[in-house]
């Protein structure tokens, strides 16, 4: 059986990339059989692939009984808790629509992106929905998203075809306009005028054919094709049609055998302007410019590929553990401050013995109550009691009252007694 590599160790700064980790080793276990041990083996291996700063992780996990720290599931579940944060919904979902295909970036790449966000973001049902609809909106070729959404039940498998066959057949055409000449003046026919060559030929080169998708049939032809350096050498011509405004043209081109075909574009010329030039000879070939040599040495190391030779640039993670400070700052790194011998008291201070200087709480009990003094508040009676100050010289008496019923001529005085009993009166009152 083939031996396999655990997977690295666990970068702990990059707590995001533990559900891929997690992955690689479950892959890891199954691959070696390690998932058919005992659960006590399977925790232990884990910890140590994912290195030795998962042993103060793993201890600090607590667990209902002792015998579920050797329960691989449960304590792969603990470290699922303490990598993974919860996940905020609306959050993830807005990140996920806002993602488009960036710059230089592959279609292929731009898909797989929007399936792996879509993993986290519970859209249940409707999640090839709105996959094929990022998609859409977010490619860069916007003619094809207009074309797309143009078409009736997409779904998208179909999308996803669509966008790949589109971004491959834009690929071969960069490549066919980067690498060979696609159009070359050349001519398989004389014309009726003498020493006049004729253009109308399309070519690509071996290479290119092979590279086109679909691959077009290969067909012979017998016809020469001259340039104006020498014959060309071919091994068929294909047929194919071009769509130009609207318009399907056929299209023919001849597939060219051996090294690549510089590209010349020069219009036809006309038996007008082909008057008073002295046409090329035969007997003069073209010079051979295979064996040419740059003066400066500019072409020699032209097939050269990049390769990075042997230097190597490791990627590994230092080891910081055993580095000492130049000043000692780290000399009392495990201090932890406990307030040393030095007790501060918290009581509640009792002030009930507590005198004044001054005397001021002597008679802090005292309360008023007014003395012996007594103050009366009666009900004075003027009315009954009180006498005029000013004597006018006769009594002022008060007789029943007695209804005028009750009052005859025989009782009532004689006014000449009742005058002298006034003078009498006076008199006693010396008046």
């Amino acid at each position: 059986m083939a031996k396999f590599n655990p997977p690295t160790n666990f970068s702990f700064n990059k707590p995001g990339e533990w559900p891929e980790w997690k992955k690689r080793f479950v892959r890891f276990g199954t691959a070696t059989k390690l998932d058919k041990e005992d659960g006590a083996m399977q925790v232990s291996s884990l910890i140590y692939a994912m290195g030795s700063e998962s042993e103060n992780i793993s201890r600090s996990f607590a667990f209902t009984e002792d015998g579920h720290r050797d329960d691989f599931v449960r304590v792969l579940g603990k470290f699922d808790e303490y990598f993974v944060p919860r996940r905020n919904v609306i959050t993830k979902r807005a990140c996920f629509h806002l993602r488009v295909q960036r710059p230089g970036e592959k279609a292929e790449t731009f898909i797989r992106a929007l399936y792996k966000l879509a993993q986290h973001y519970e859209f249940g049902a409707s999640r090839d929905v709105n996959i094929r609809g990022r998609i859409i909106v977010g490619i860069l070729d916007k003619d094809v998203s207009r074309k797309l959404q143009l078409t009736k039940d997409l779904t998208l498998a179909l999308t996803i075809e669509t966008i790949r066959q589109s971004e491959e057949v834009a690929s071969q055409v960069s490549m066919q306009g980067e690498t060979t000449g696609v159009i070359q003046e050349v001519t398989h026919e004389r014309s009726k005028y003498p020493n006049h060559y004729v253009a109308d030929v399309n070519i690509i080169r071996e290479e290119t054919y092979h590279l086109l998708i679909p691959k077009r049939p290969l067909e012979p032809a017998d016809i020469p094709l001259d340039s104006p350096g020498s014959e060309l050498q071919y091994i068929g011509q294909i047929q194919s049609t071009v769509t130009y405004k609207g318009k399907t043209h056929p299209f023919t081109a001849y597939v060219i055998h051996g090294r690549t075909v510089a590209v010349v574009r020069t219009p036809p010329r006309s038996p007008v302007s082909a008057r008073g030039r002295t046409p090329p000879l035969s007997s003069h070939p073209m010079p051979d410019l295979s064996n040419v040599r740059s003066k400066i040495g500019s072409t020699e190391n032209l097939k050269h590929t990049p390769g990075g030779g042997k230097v190597q640039i490791p990627h590994k993670k230092l080891n910081l553990t055993s580095v000492s400070s130049k000043c000692g700052s780290k000399d009392n790194i495990c201090y932890k401050p406990g307030g040393g011998k030095v007790e501060i008291k918290s009581d509640k201070v009792d002030f009930k013995t507590v005198q004044s200087k001054v005397g001021s709480l002597e008679n802090i009990t005292h309360v008023p109550g007014g003395g012996k003094k007594k103050i009366e508040s009666q009900k004075l009676s003027f009315r009954e009691g009180a006498k005029a100050r000013t004597d006018h010289g006769a009594d002022i008496i008060v007789q029943p009252d007695s209804s005028p019923q009750s009052l005859n001529a025989a009782q009532a005085p004689p006014l000449d007694t009742l005058a002298d009993q006034v003078s009498a009166s006076l008199a006693k009152q010396g008046l």
